[in-house]
């Protein structure tokens, strides 16, 4: 392998393009890897799903593998593949009040729908995915309001928020 550094994903997808590196760390959807395809042929490596291994990688990265099955050519994905996927968060700062944060959800929440209009990556967002037993960050207390109000807010998620908080900050 060819090891090259790169600022970005999209960055490490044109060093393949230009035959100056082997492999790139990249979201699928990524706009560069259509441009790949067409110029090499892209190929997704599928990750090893098995609970060891999934145990093994989320001591050093969190996150948790996902099934992704074939797509349209330009994708990558020819058969049933295992990618490592990891949540996104709208951050906020602790400070924040609560009640902007729980209109903010609210809106996000009852706008699901509208939002892969902005990303293709956002078409299969719903709002039950808003809630997170993977989470890495505490959730803002008025989001936490919105969940509760919506059933989303489980003990198994109170429990996981007490632990996240509990977490010295530096």
């Amino acid at each position: 392998m060819k090891p090259a550094p790169a600022k970005s994903p999209p960055e490490g997808v044109k060093l393949i393009i230009e035959g100056r590196a082997d492999a790139a760390m990249v979201a699928l959807g990524t706009p560069v890897i259509e441009e790949l395809q067409a110029k090499k042929g892209a190929r997704f490596l599928s990750l090893d799903p098995s609970p060891q291994a999934v145990e093994r990688t989320k001591s050093v990265y969190p996150g948790y593998p996902v099934k992704v099955l074939p797509g349209p050519a330009k994708t990558g994905i020819e058969r049933e593949t295992y990618l490592w996927a990891f949540d996104n968060y709208i951050v906020a700062r602790a400070e924040l009040e609560d009640d902007v944060v729980y209109q903010l959800t609210k809106a996000l929440f009852e706008h699901c729908d509208e939002l892969s209009a902005f990303h293709v990556g956002l078409k299969d967002l719903k709002p039950s995915m808003f809630v997170s037993l993977e989470a890495l960050i505490p959730y803002h207390p008025g989001a936490v309001k919105l969940y509760k109000e919506k059933g989303l807010w489980t003990k198994e998620m109170e429990a996981l928020q007490k632990r996240l908080l509990s977490v010295k900050k530096d």
